[in-house]
């Protein structure tokens, strides 16, 4: 069992990630608990997105995200929660998550675990979507589709509804349809046809020949510039739903005004809860809900004591060893004989000096870190040229920081700095 918390964030896409800025600003202490899953990582190159008008990929957009939460003293976890239970009946007594064999205790919890879409089966689908040939959101990136060649696949009612969208950006839309003839929609088939929009049978397969997307129709190949499927998508809401939220019919979360669902201390932000599934709209889900739980929660006034004593404050201490297995016996000496969670006690290796690149962190057994936007603001040729092995530790009170501070100093290596951080 962990200390409380007084936020857990469940996902970890442009939803979750704003959430933890937010709250670590706000000075509270948090985790983010990422299973790797957020739908945002299909992005091959977003332009909808604000600030970025030259775009921005998913993978890149949440790997910069999760590294200004990280400045802020985020703690980001990689794996599932895989169950939520209240801790008692009263409502404010808050939350056990399950994550990867450990329980967390926190106060609230914020769930932005998104949905996924439905895709269709169709080999070679990852470099389909990553060309741009499949896609998934016309609100997103009709723009990049002006005047292309467009299919619409799936249900007849809902193709309908979006190839009806893209008809302002291309006079050439066609309706793939999964299930049903077009004459079984009478109304929707007169708008269609005013349009100038076209509908085929149900096709017998769906290919990709590494630049384009086609159909089996009839007995002919039928290829298309872009395809949008659009065959529905899977909230992943049951975290919620297993503690009685309220959803809609679609498995989409009930909120109110402040994102709150109908369970106490329980919010949802981003695709979980709207239908309008866009990064701007996650994010303004985040700052809602994240000053919401703020205001909720018992102040925690700096410098005072009893329930409303000062925060903890989250620092980061940093040594760097010349040799990787001197960083790993600290590391471990920390964890066993400092009594720090392993995920509290990060060790980073520096690429070799010769090959070294700003921000090639790997950490533990050598997995990337992806620093490139470096968290804790270092100085990156004094690290290099003092030693490549950094151990970079988490201390959240006073009286633990000045124990492990006294500890790193009976080691081995040399100082990288204190750096003071959040909750």
């Amino acid at each position: 069992m962990t200390s409380l918390l007084d936020c857990a964030i469940v996902g970890a896409g442009p939803g979750g990630l704003t959430a933890a800025v937010y709250l670590s600003r706000f000075r509270r202490p948090i985790v983010v608990f990422d299973a790797g899953n957020s739908r945002a990582r299909w992005i091959p190159e977003s332009h909808n997105c604000p600030g970025f008008p030259s775009g921005i990929g998913g993978d890149a957009f949440l790997e910069r995200m999760a590294a200004q939460a990280r400045s802020f003293g985020a703690r980001i976890e990689s794996g599932e929660v895989t169950s939520i239970e209240r801790r008692g009946n009263a409502d404010d007594d808050g939350f056990t998550l399950d994550f990867a064999g450990t329980r967390f205790e926190s106060r609230c919890v914020v769930l932005a675990t998104g949905c996924e879409d439905v895709m269709p089966r169709l080999e070679g689908l990852e470099e389909a979507v990553a060309s741009a040939a499949l896609r998934f959101c016309p609100v997103c990136d009709a723009f990049e589709a002006v005047d292309r060649d467009i299919a619409v696949h799936g249900p007849f009612a809902a193709a309908a509804r979006h190839a009806l969208f893209l008809r302002t950006y291309s006079a050439r839309v066609t309706i793939v349809p999964t299930d049903a003839d077009p004459s079984a929609h009478p109304q929707q088939g007169q708008r269609l046809h005013e349009a100038g929009i076209a509908a085929t049978t149900v096709p017998a397969d769906m290919g990709f020949d590494g630049k384009r997307c086609s159909f089996l129709i009839d007995g002919r190949h039928r290829t298309f510039d872009v395809v949008y499927a659009m065959l529905g998508s899977r909230q992943r809401s049951e975290l919620a739903l297993s503690l009685g939220a309220r959803c809609d019919d679609e498995g989409a979360l009930r909120v109110d005004s402040h994102m709150r669902t109908s369970v106490p201390g329980l919010y949802a932000i981003g695709d979980v809860v709207s239908a309008l599934n866009q990064i701007a709209v996650a994010t303004g889900h985040a700052a809602i809900a994240t000053t919401a739980v703020h205001n909720a929660l018992s102040p925690r006034y700096v410098g005072t004591s009893g329930p409303a004593a000062g925060v903890d404050m989250q620092r980061t201490l940093m040594k760097r060893f010349a040799r990787f297995d001197e960083a790993q016996r600290a590391r471990d000496a920390l964890v066993a004989g400092g009594g720090l969670p392993e995920g509290d006690v990060e060790l980073r290796s520096l690429a070799d000096e010769a090959g070294a690149e700003k921000g090639n962190f790997t950490v533990g057994n050598g997995e990337p870190a992806h620093g490139a936007h470096d968290a804790y603001e270092l100085n990156f040729e004094a690290v290099e040229s003092a030693g490549s092995n950094l151990l970079v530790v988490h201390t959240r009170d006073e009286r633990q920081h000045a124990r492990i501070e006294a500890m790193l100093d009976g080691m081995g290596g040399a100082s990288a700095g204190s750096n003071e951080g959040t909750p």
